[in-house]
């Protein structure tokens, strides 16, 4: 059988006129309900079956009058019915209660009631109660006894109202009100973040009460009330819930839940939750290539903080997935903290609180470089530019810094020289026309410079200049008598792990068929010429293959020539001993 809810809006204990006004006492009890179905939806507009019982003396006990109605509830699933209209109600002794009123719903009006409701009359109707008082009641300054039972009397030294019970005058007590105001249970709010919380409440018993209004109120001092910071939920009464914003972080906040019906206020029991901390960076500083970041606590009293610190990386994507190491701040107050990190190269770091309910990083990720600081140098005078190159730590010793202009180096390129006082830090100053493009290599010392052993990641410090778009590597000058830094992160070849100088074979296998009489010519950079191809020319091989073997430099660079045509070699294979290498070119060779 399904659940059929009945919320009662008021139940209106007093009589109303029927006709005209006269001295009589009025004979009718006003009644009003909402009517709900299992869904918790309104019954609008419908007729449905209402069996109204008057009881005496408890809920189960006699039955004083009963009559049966048809009411049809308007759009708002509202009813207004007239109960006393049936025989019996008039002689009802409202003086000699408790009376109780029982209702049966039966919503599909078929005579089937499926609910039934029991509730006090709390309020005696006064207008027909009157017709007795005189009788009841009586004031007496005589002596307790069974003649003057139920007389009244004040009772000057004590300041209060005594009855007498027949034998003895007794005090009159406050005696106890029953309260309908709904009843809540505040449940623990969830979700807390830095400025918001999800608030959760269940209601305990609804029962002959129309919910007017429900919600939450909450303060920063126990016990709120709806004189402290409201919000109200338009829901299901049995569980309701809302989303609070505009918190302050690290805070404790109090709350209670709430429902209004025409009998007054409920409030449910108090809980209580902290949002997380915020954290913001003041300042960084560097000192002896330590930082230190000193972070601000934003919110609250910060006693509640249970760790403070920094987490860093060498990656940003990982840092943005808060992997990293964690630095606690070993010097703090409730509202600031100073952490020291020394880390080499570029890191990237954000700051961190932890309070009771959890871990909260601050909104802006910094990006330090613990790279050795950047030389003050002179401007050159007109016409020259000064390139200031900060190389990557852990480059080899032996290794010669050379830039020039020209598409290939050599060994005759530019060389840069070590800042004085600095490690990482190599200069040069050149002739400067707006628009020159230059490049930088490293190389070891005994080899000749190739293309291979150029920058490839890097990035303007200072200074008016800028990198090709395309990614060659070219830095473009904008303007001279000025000095461009630059930051060298990593070598397309790191000089380290070049191939050192020695003797040996190189085959070429031609990506496609070369005619017999082609002439392959080996190509390199073997001297200080750079590029060349004499006395070099390969061996044709059975398979279709080319041979040579000689001697070559360390970072040694190969390409070929067929027919004076370039071709580069890819897939090389080095044993320690003999090159392979396959052939690629913009055409093949017809045979």
């Amino acid at each position: 059988m399904r659940n059929i809810f009945y919320n009662f809006l008021a139940i209106l204990l007093a009589f109303v006129f029927v006709g005209n006004l006269s001295a009589q006492t009025p004979e009718q009890l006003s009644y009003q309900a909402i009517v709900r179905n299992s869904n918790d939806q309104l019954v609008s507009n419908k007729t449905i079956g209402l069996k109204v019982t008057i009881l005496k003396g408890s809920e189960s006990g006699e039955v004083v009058y009963q009559e049966i109605l048809s009411p049809t509830t308007n759009v708002n699933g509202l009813l207004n019915i007239k109960i006393g209209s049936q025989a019996g109600f008039s002689t009802i002794d409202w003086a000699n209660g408790p009376y109780f009123i029982k209702t049966e719903v039966d919503i599909e009006g078929n005579g089937n009631y499926t609910i039934t409701t029991v509730a006090q009359i709390l309020s005696v109707p006064y207008a027909k109660h009157a017709e007795t008082v005189n009788r009841l009641l009586t004031i007496s300054n005589e002596e307790c006894g069974t003649t003057n039972r139920g007389a009244i009397r004040y009772d000057e030294d004590n300041n209060n109202l005594v009855f007498c019970n027949g034998s003895n005058w007794v005090a009159v007590g406050s005696g106890n009100a029953t309260n309908l105001t709904p009843a809540l249970t505040t449940l623990p709010a969830i979700d807390a973040s830095k400025t918001s919380a999800t608030l959760m409440a269940s209601s305990v018993d609804k029962n002959a009460i129309v919910v007017l209004k429900k919600g939450f109120v909450w303060a920063t001092t126990p016990m709120p009330t709806l004189d402290n910071n409201v919000i109200d939920v338009n829901a299901n009464f049995d569980e309701f819930s809302a989303v609070v914003t505009n918190l302050q972080p690290n805070t404790t906040y109090y709350v209670r839940s709430f429902a209004v019906n025409h009998n007054g206020v409920g409030y449910g029991n108090e809980v209580s939750f902290t949002t997380l901390a915020d954290v913001s960076v003041k300042n960084v500083t560097k000192t002896n290539g330590v930082f230190s970041i000193e972070c601000l606590v934003q919110g609250g009293s910060g006693s509640s903080i249970l760790e403070r610190g920094v987490l860093y990386n060498t990656s940003k994507q990982l840092l943005a997935s808060l992997v990293g190491t964690k630095v606690t701040a070993v010097d703090f107050d409730a509202h600031s903290f100073i952490v020291q990190i020394n880390q080499s190269g570029v890191f990237y770091a954000i700051p961190y609180v932890r309070n009771e309910i959890g871990i909260s990083y601050g909104s802006t990720v910094l990006t330090l470089d613990g790279l050795e600081t950047q030389p003050e140098l002179l401007n050159p005078s007109s016409g020259k530019v000064t390139l200031a190159i900060r190389i990557p730590e852990g480059t080899c010793n032996g290794v010669v810094i050379t830039g020039q202009s020209d598409f290939e180096p050599s060994s005759t390129s530019l060389r840069f020289n070590k800042v004085q006082g600095t490690d990482t830090w190599y200069s040069a100053t050149v002739d400067c026309q707006p628009m020159n493009q230059f490049l930088v290599f490293a190389l070891p010392e005994q080899g000749n410079v190739t293309w291979e052993n150029k920058w490839s990641k890097y990035r303007i410090m200072k200074g008016d200049a800028e990198f090709d778009p395309n990614g060659s590597g070219l830095l473009r000058i904008n303007s001279c008598a000025t000095v461009v830094y630059i930051d060298i992160e990593e070598w397309k070849i790191e000089p380290c792990n070049m191939v050192p100088g020695g003797t040996g074979t190189f085959t070429f296998t031609p990506a496609c068929n070369l005619s017999v009489n082609a002439v392959v010519i080996f190509a390199g950079n073997f001297d200080d010429k750079g590029w060349g191809d004499s006395d070099r020319q390969m061996t044709r091989q059975s398979n279709g293959s080319y041979t040579w073997t000689g001697a070559y430099p360390a970072g040694f660079q190969m390409k070929v020539i067929v027919d004076g045509s370039w071709m580069s070699g890819q897939n090389v294979v080095f044993d320690g001993t003999t090159f392979s290498f396959t052939g690629t070119g913009d055409f093949c060779p017809v045979p």
